[in-house]
């Protein structure tokens, strides 16, 4: 997602002198006036932002208003989408369900209500970690500014659905879904997605693969499916003979309902707007071109809703659209290649990676998507006789995915700095208009090139310290990116739960650690190191190796035996020959640049037997030690007694079970790590190891306060900073 302070700068600054080019003063005076009121209405949302969000939690009472569509359920945690009436604010409120037979009945609603709640507000966590997903902004974006947590919530009346009301329209949608819910998978989980623009948790995983491979804007309702759907009722207005004008009429008339039935996402509503907007016009005498229609919507798009132009989805949807108006092709393939390749800046920005068979998948999948795919899914869904065949063919359909999955050919670039998405964006337009000027094909490949040999050859490396919440995940880079290493991966500690309890979401080991080193430009890790068996040490392996490709695995001799573990090495992408068990005695092709300290012996992967060792970070000695216990450190002390760090990772989070005073009285650190969760249930850090470092005169950062932590070479000297400042 491009942040807005970025994006608006360098394009306030392009427009700026392309409005002074003109030199027309009534040019310059209505963008002038255009100008400031967008200023007005950027200043009342930040205004707005300020005054709907919470600095804290606080509880808080209240009632809800929910349309029917406005319910979502993910195993045990249900969320609601609505109104505070109180308040009159747009919220998002989560309610933990004890019972099966709650999910089932929320799962079945088919009409909107009121809820009466009891619970905690407060604002969208920011991201803490650099490149994570901004939820807090996606959520603003909808105008959403408040997290509600319910304790509890009971249903106080159902919304009155009489006549062409929001809730009545929100109410068919719903009902709509439930009826779709009923036909066999895949077939339903299509017709969600290509009639109502709604997708089922389970579905999610075929929706990433035909998200690796590039397609996935077929499956998202945009222009494509509102062509057809204004195709449908120009077709069926001239098998009533009516007349242009109430043809036009038709289209005005039936278009904002289909938007609200299909979801009305910010792409669909472009769509809709640009046909409504030149349909409503053509009943006057002043008809709008596409141009000047795709003009107003973007207009009215930033003045209701400014902040939604910045998700990818709605960014790729004007620019694409503008293209095909501002310099078609009519030759098919030349338009595919030109769409694709203006895509792929925004893509590389927001997902880091690129298809290389994407461009050859758009070309053949779009005629099949028209002729065959989203035939077979509106004949399975609306013709009882040939369900089944269909379903078998979408069923092939998904096999077919799986497949291409496997071999997509993902380009793992990075995350390219905004001035050169912009630059190679503006250039690619100079090149459309200009095609025998070959200089502009020479400038986009060395901005390219420079940027992916900034991303993928750092000057110096880096050590960064995770916020991954109450667990520990650091990753070791060095200069040019010729070692990996990353230490421990984060998870997070459940209990045991029933089948329908399982929610189904992505860990904090894609979100957070995965999304970092494909930003970056990493794609591989040479060696994971995994210091011992717990969940919050490990628990993230499996799901990191389902994104990074892990070359080898270190861990406790002994900890090969744990059942936990192998579970987890099952559910991984790595196989048993890549992982190593090792003691100070035996750890043959431990990375050189790591000086092995502990374990001693073979153990069972426990605290006690957690690996130990330093890392020589230009310099700078910093200690790892994972959740090893203080007669470890001094066990340890005993061997070494000269050792040094001057950046000591406090261990066990700061439990006063780690960091014994005689190891910080050793080391002599500058600085301490410590890696906690926010509000933990175990009061990590200790009030102990915080007065042991206190009384050493050793400085400390919490990932729990500070965010991300990195270690960097800055201008040949070493620099440490912090995500939240």
């Amino acid at each position: 997602m491009i942040k807005p302070h970025l994006l608006i700068g360098v394009i306030a600054l392009l427009w700026g002198l392309r409005v002074l080019a003109t030199r027309d003063k009534k040019i310059i005076l209505l963008v002038t006036v255009t100008a400031v009121v967008f200023l007005g209405v950027g200043w009342q949302e930040k205004r707005t932002v300020q005054s709907q969000t919470p600095r804290e939690v606080q509880k808080c009472q209240g009632t809800i208003r929910v349309y029917a569509d406005g319910v979502k359920v993910n195993g045990d945690l249900a969320t609601f989408t609505g109104v505070w009436l109180e308040k009159k604010q747009k919220v998002q409120l989560y309610l933990y369900l004890k019972q099966k037979s709650q999910q089932l009945a929320l799962k079945k609603l088919a009409k909107g209500g009121r809820y009466a709640f009891t619970g905690q507000v407060q604002a969208f966590s920011p991201p803490t970690n650099e490149n994570q997903f901004d939820y807090q902004f996606f959520m603003r974006s909808k105008q959403t500014y408040l997290s509600l947590r319910a304790d509890k919530l009971r249903r106080v009346g159902d919304l009155k659905e009489r006549g062409l009301t929001l809730a009545t329209i929100h109410a068919w949608r719903q009902k709509s879904a439930l009826a779709l819910q009923k036909l066999p998978q895949p077939l339903s989980s299509f017709a969600q997605l290509l009639l109502i623009g709604s997708s089922e948790v389970e579905f999610q995983t075929t929706l990433n693969q035909i998200k690796k491979l590039g397609l996935l804007y077929l499956f998202c309702l945009s222009g494509m499916h509102v062509f057809y759907v204004v195709g449908f009722l120009r077709t069926l207005a001239k098998f009533f003979r009516l007349k242009p004008g109430l043809e036009n009429l038709l289209l005005v008339v039936m278009l904002p309902f289909y938007a609200l039935l299909a979801g009305a996402s910010t792409s669909l509503l472009r769509a809709v707007g640009m046909v409504w907007f030149r349909s409503l016009s053509q009943l006057g005498s002043r008809k709008l071109s596409r141009l000047e229609a795709w003009s107003l919507v973007g207009l009215l798009t930033c003045l209701w809703r400014p902040l939604s132009v910045f998700n990818l989805g709605a960014q790729m949807s004007y620019l694409l659209t503008l293209l095909l108006i501002v310099v078609p092709d009519k030759v098919a393939w030349r338009q595919n290649l030109m769409l694709n390749l203006f895509s792929i800046p925004l893509l590389l920005y927001s997902s880091y990676q690129y298809s290389l068979w994407t461009i050859l998948l758009s070309w053949l999948f779009g005629p099949l998507f028209t002729y065959g795919i989203l035939p077979t899914v509106l004949l399975g869904t609306f013709l009882q006789p040939i369900r089944s065949f269909s379903n078998r063919l979408l069923w092939a359909l998904c096999q077919l995915f799986a497949r291409l999955d496997q071999h997509a050919g993902l380009v793992t670039y990075g995350k390219p700095a905004l001035i050169s998405v912009c630059l190679v964006l503006f250039m690619l337009l100079l090149l459309k208009v200009h095609p025998h000027k070959h200089y502009y094909r020479w400038c986009i490949l060395l901005v390219v090139s420079l940027n992916f040999m900034w991303l993928h050859y750092p000057w110096h490396g880096e050590i960064v310290y995770f916020d991954i919440g109450q667990g520990d995940c650091t990753l070791i880079r060095t200069a040019r990116n010729r070692q990996v290493i990353l230490v421990d991966t984060g998870g997070k500690v459940s209990f045991q739960k029933e089948t329908w309890q399982t929610r189904q979401s992505k860990t904090n080991g894609q979100t957070v650690v995965a999304n970092y080193l494909l930003s970056k430009g990493i794609n591989h890790i040479d060696d994971l190191i995994l210091t011992h068996q717990d969940t919050d040490h490990v628990g993230n392996f499996p799901s990191i190796s389902q994104e990074i490709k892990v070359k080898q695995v270190w861990i406790p001799a002994g900890m090969e035996q744990s059942s936990s573990f192998q579970r987890r090495l099952v559910a991984s992408r790595i196989q048993p020959t890549q992982v190593k068990g090792i003691t100070t005695q035996h750890h043959s092709g431990w990375p050189a640049n790591l000086s092995l300290l502990h374990p001693f012996q073979p153990g069972k992967g426990s605290n006690e037997d957690s690996i130990a060792f330093i890392y020589r970070y230009y310099g700078i000695n910093c200690w790892f030690s994972g959740d090893l216990d203080r007669n470890g450190e001094k066990q340890i002390l005993q061997q070494h007694p000269t050792l040094r760090a001057q950046i000591l990772k406090t261990g066990h989070h700061g439990s006063k079970t780690a960091t014994d005073p005689s190891l910080v009285a050793a080391l002599q650190p500058k600085l301490a790590v410590i890696s906690a969760g926010r509000n933990n249930r175990y009061g990590h850090p200790n009030q102990e190891t915080l007065a042991t470092l206190k009384n050493y005169g050793v400085p400390y950062l919490n990932t729990a306060h500070s965010g991300m932590i990195s270690l960097r070479i800055v201008k040949g000297r070493p620099q440490v900073s912090t995500y939240i400042k």
